[in-house]
This record gives C-alpha cells, structure tokens and sequence, in this order.
C-alpha cells in the first residue's frame, strides 16, 4: 500500500533513483577561442516582484566564462533578439 502511495507521488517519481541508468563522467565544454561557443538558459516563471519580471535570461561565454543576465516579464522572439 505505501509502494503504491509513494509511486503516485511526483516528486517521489522526480527524485527517484533509477538503478538502470548508467552514471556517465562529467565532460567539460571547451571552446577554442573567447566568444566561440555560448550557454543560454531561460530560468522561470518566478513569482511576481516589483517591476512584473518573472523570467530571467542567462547567457555565458565558455571560454571566458563572462555572464550577462537580464530579467523579463515574457519570452518572446523580439525580446531575445534585444538580449543578444
């Protein structure tokens, strides 16, 4: 009965330890030379705060591991293409 219970629980289901998965090594990301190679993430929908920014933009450089970031109120094309 508890098996069953704890099976129907998301974030049991998300945590949960899977042994048929293999642990792979961690592989770091290299770029031959600065502003070659981005990471962009979208972080959110946050709660509301004081301006209605509820989305946050990430975008890091690999090879110089300099940051920008800036918070939005929506994700839409145009304001991407503001960002970059």
């Amino acid at each position: 009965m508890l098996k069953d219970l704890v099976s129907k629980f998301f974030p049991c289901q998300e945590f949960a330890f899977f042994p048929r998965q293999q642990i792979e090594p961690l592989k770091s990301i290299t770029s031959p030379w600065p502003f070659a190679v981005w990471g962009i993430d979208i972080l959110g929908p946050f709660p509301l705060v004081v301006g209605q920014k509820n989305f946050l933009v990430v975008a890091v450089n690999y090879f110089t591991k300099w940051n920008e970031a800036d918070p939005l109120s929506t994700i839409t094309e145009k304001q991407m293409e503001n960002f970059l």
